[in-house]
């Protein structure tokens, strides 16, 4: 699945500037995940991360990598990350 992801880059990639429209903040007692399910690595302390509508939490890097050179969709659920960036109420507004 995720080769046809990858292979499939028609679709408009996210820009700098909508990149950073969406929320991040650093790692807390709050954060549900407790790890990127894009490298597979824990969340430590402090640690910036990004929560995406779908609540689906992912490492700043990781997710931002993902999101300008692949899809505007969560990785892991492909929910459309469009959505976001129209109504910030869908998102998690933590910092």
């Amino acid at each position: 699945m995720l080769c046809s992801l990858l292979n499939n880059r028609s679709e408009v990639i996210l820009t700098e500037e909508e990149l950073e429209n969406l929320t991040k903040l650093k790692v807390n007692s709050e954060v549900a995940q407790e790890s990127c399910t894009i490298c597979l690595e824990p969340f430590v302390q402090e640690e910036c991360i990004r929560i995406l509508a779908c609540k689906h939490s992912y490492h700043k890097k990781c997710v931002d990598f993902w999101l300008l050179n692949f899809r505007e969709v969560c990785p892991l659920c492909g929910k459309s990350i469009n959505n976001e960036n129209a109504e910030n109420s869908n998102v998690l507004n933590v910092i």
